[in-house]
């Protein structure tokens, strides 16, 4: 861990970003013009692989790559040329650059360096060709000699022998002009170059180094020996990077790999992250479309949207990690759970996918008329945790820059699928990664339901402090007895509300915020272990499925199974890494609630086993996971970690449950699919950002027909009118889904669960039984098909068409509208059959 004040780290950086990413202006005159990708000559490309659709073209000169698709001649570009108006400086390097890397100073500065400006310019690269592809090397830094390049001292006898003698009397003054020579202790000494002080020009440098090092064969060994002999560092290191990134076509698209183990730099400057291929398949001012991003159910930003002044879209994958304290910065309202991203246009497109390295990837996307006249998404891949600490006086707080001392070191690999005119649409894009998953994870498809699903929460038991003799303990109160519970199941039945799935929150081990789960005690406020059972033979007899609930991140309470010294994860800065809720008005973690702990990855494996082992004597076959293969942390315990393990051990830990439970899980990263039986809270929007043109339901369809999925609970999201939800619900084939307590929620004022105060049953126990009756209405008039396909439609209309080709027409504005002869009145949805699906 590297540990500097951010005072004037805070400036460098600044000045770094400042300098290194240019802004430029674009006047409305500028974005009038025609401008368009060049169509560039194939000359001198190669060609280096081909399947059934694309070529792939390589330019051994540049190490551009070129895809072509065969049938239409559209090409995919990895460093595009346009018409108009051009950017410069960096900006027009990074354009001609295939990685950009950004790496460590030890001041905690974060610096940029393009492997075109340091490495293809000076034609510092090899490559080779393989089969289906090519592999090129990459020596990346600044080459040229610098002041260091030059001893500071030298005994007269060295600079004799190895220089003076070898060189004719024009040389001779040169070397005396830039040394000067102490008689007395037979030693030149650099004019212009004291032990704080580096004046020397470009000019004196270049002319010093033919000098020295072409006519006099001065070498960098030699180098070393003089400032060894003075006291000095050997050679002053400097940033220089080897990178190896392979393209391979096969069957299935385009696969570009980082061969991380043979990927090179000096520990003084260790790299941070690397951006891979920022501009490959970039558009233009002449195109028209889209770019998806996988943020929450998935989002559109078309290209060419005017909104160049907004913030350019970043988010990391699979959520926050929390393990980096970020208290102060608000909370993204939703995640990135799969590995996506892609561009759409009237001619062709393309859908990325992030096969290795997903956990450590930041997914940026960005329009025209900001840098250049470039829209374009691409993924950046962080090597090292990084954060900042605060340290807090009495009178002053000071932050440090910090980060982890692990790298990352596995291969990072991208597949690039490759979409022709027909298929460039974000419904095709999901079927393309849904095929993806089928044939990678095994996914497999559901059989149909009879009726639709009902997807019910159950609050049961919570902690409240309370006093004895005026002493405050935790007492375990209920809110939903198991007894209770079955009334609510009869009560729902007898209205017609079948195939309920519940997940029964607050159960076992002290309630909702349970304690560490490597035991399992039934709690005696719902009825013990013999009311559980009693609940869970109704519902196997009345088609209901219970998936009692665990969390194995996080933990609220510390005793003999969990200690936050040897049991929590690390902060970046050492300390034991505790987090509170969020407050859902102010957005931020709120210190005034209940604290919690994150449990360190390497210990979910035991806690694990133990929770299966106490579990499993209660002949139970199903169970809801709370956070695992939702949120995840890195333990920084001893400076280190990477995200990347914890994954790993997430994977193993839902492995393992999988092989013995049914297992529903609370809104899934994509790594967590391969285990879901059911998926609960899956959002129906994005984060909103304001370069953000549309929210889309990508996550659902990609999903549908093998996992099935609730929307977010209704009675808990009380911003969106109820209707709305419903018709959300519809258009993304999500089931519905309520939170429910039996008693009445005043006593959960003022505690860590008032944020449950909607959810006692009576509230809406009448609502949730409609919604239900009208959902299976429409489910029974379109067969329960399942999705095909989502659009958006030109007046601001949203339709899902089903796999029998019904369309359902939605309207979410204030007026009515029609399409295709159909008029669909405000607020509203109109089913119209399977002839008005088409345009």
């Amino acid at each position: 861990m590297r540990w500097k004040q951010r005072g004037m780290t805070a400036l460098c950086i600044i000045m770094v970003v400042m300098l290194s990413m240019p802004m430029m202006a674009y006047g409305s005159d500028n974005t009038q013009q025609e401008v368009m990708i060049k169509e560039k000559s194939l000359q001198p490309m190669m060609e280096v692989g081909s399947n059934a659709s694309v070529r792939l073209y390589f330019n051994p000169l540049t190490t551009e790559i070129v895809v072509e698709h065969k049938a239409s001649g559209y090409r995919w570009y990895s460093n595009p040329e346009y018409t108009g108006k051009k950017p410069s400086g960096k900006a027009a390097d990074y354009m001609k650059s295939q990685v950009i890397i950004n790496y460590l100073t030890d001041k905690g500065q974060v610096i940029p360096i393009d492997n075109y400006t340091y490495s293809v310019k000076g034609k510092q690269f090899t490559y080779e060709v393989i089969p289906g592809g090519v592999q090129v090397r990459y020596a990346i830094g600044d080459h040229n000699k610098t002041i260091d390049s030059f001893p500071k001292k030298m005994s007269g006898e060295r600079m004799r022998g190895l220089i003076l003698d070898k060189v004719d009397e024009k040389d001779q003054k040169y070397i005396h002009r830039l040394y000067r020579y102490d008689e007395g202790e037979d030693r030149y000494y650099a004019r212009k170059t004291g032990e704080q002080v580096n004046t020397m020009s470009r000019i004196e440098i270049k002319k010093l180094s033919a000098i020295m090092y072409d006519r006099a064969g001065y070498t960098l060994e030699e180098l070393a020996k003089d400032n060894i002999e003075h006291g000095e560092e050997a050679i002053p290191s400097r940033p220089q990077f080897t990178i190896t990134l392979a393209y391979i076509l096969d069957d299935e698209g385009l696969v570009v790999r980082v061969l991380n183990q043979e990927t090179t730099f000096d520990e003084k400057y260790p790299i941070e992250s690397i951006g891979l291929l920022d501009y490959f398949g970039a558009t233009t001012l002449a195109d028209e479309g889209y770019m998806v991003i996988p943020d929450g159910s998935g989002a559109l930003i078309y290209l060419n949207n005017g909104k160049s002044t907004e913030r350019r879209y970043s988010q990391k994958l699979f959520g926050v990690d929390e393990g980096l304290d970020e208290p102060e910065k608000a909370p993204i309202t939703e995640k990135a759970s799969l590995p996506i991203f892609g561009t759409c246009t009237t001619e062709g497109g393309f859908l990325g996918v992030i096969e290795q390295g997903a956990s450590m990837a930041t997914i940026h996307a960005d329009v025209s008329g900001r840098l250049d006249l470039c829209n374009r998404i691409s993924s950046q891949f962080h090597y090292k945790n990084t954060g900042i600490m605060a340290l807090v006086g009495k009178e002053s707080k000071q932050e440090l820059f910090v980060w982890s001392k692990q790298t990352y070191e596995q291969d990072i690999q991208l597949r690039y699928f490759f979409l022709d005119s027909s298929q460039a649409n974000y419904s095709e894009m999901a079927k393309v990664y849904q095929a993806y998953l089928v044939e990678e994870h095994h996914l497999q498809p559901v059989q149909k339901q009879t009726k639709p699903p009902f997807f019910l929460d159950i609050l049961g038991s919570y902690t409240k402090k309370s006093f004895f003799l005026g002493i405050p303990y935790q007492a375990v109160k209920s809110l939903t007895t198991f007894k209770e519970a079955k009334s609510l199941l009869e009560q729902l039945t007898d209205q017609g509300v079948e195939d309920i799935v519940l997940r029964y929150k607050g159960w076992f081990n002290k309630g909702m915020h349970h304690t560490m789960p490597k035991k399992v005690k039934v709690d005696r406020v719902l009825g013990g272990t013999k009311g559980l059972k009693d609940l869970l033979a109704y519902g196997q007899a009345h088609g209901t499925t219970i998936y009692p609930d665990v969390a194995f991140k996080v933990v609220y309470h510390d005793n003999w199974y969990f200690s936050p010294r040897k049991d929590g994860a690390r902060f970046l800065d050492g300390r034991i890494a505790m987090g509170y809720p969020y407050n859902l008005a102010s957005q931020y973690q709120d210190p005034t609630g209940e604290a919690f702990w994150y449990i360190a990855p390497r210990i979910i494996g035991n806690v694990v086993d133990g929770f299966t082992k106490a579990f499993s004597k209660l002949k139970i076959q199903n169970l809801a996971l709370r956070d695992l293969g939702r949120a995840l942390h890195t333990d920084f315990r001893n400076k280190d970690g990477l995200r990347d393990a914890s994954v790993a051990v997430d994977e193993d830990a839902m492995e393992e449950l999988s092989h013995k439970f049914n297992l529903l899980m609370d809104y899934p990263n994509s790594y967590a699919l391969p285990f879901t039986k059911y998926g609960v809270n899956i959002p129906f929007k994005s984060s909103g950002f304001n370069i953000v043109d549309a929210d889309i339901p990508f996550y659902q369809l990609v999903i549908n027909g093998y996992i099935p999925y609730a929307a977010p609970s209704a009675n808990m999201n009380n911003h969106i009118p109820i209707d709305t939800y419903f018709m959300r619900c519809l258009e993304s084939g999500s089931g519905l889904h309520f939170t429910w307590t039996y008693d009445n929620t005043h006593a959960l004022k003022q505690t860590a669960f008032n944020r449950y105060h909607s959810t006692y049953y009576k509230q809406s126990f009448d609502q949730a039984v409609d919604l239900y009756s009208r959902y299976e209405a429409v489910m029974d008039q379109i067969q329960d098909t399942g999705l095909k396909e989502h659009r958006l439609l030109d007046n601001g209309l949203r339709m899902t068409v089903y796999q029998d080709g019904t369309a359902i027409v939605f309207n979410y504005t204030h007026q009515p509208l029609t399409y295709n002869g159909h008029t669909i009145k405000s607020k509203a949805y109109k089913i119209i059959g399977k002839e008005g699906a088409h345009d």
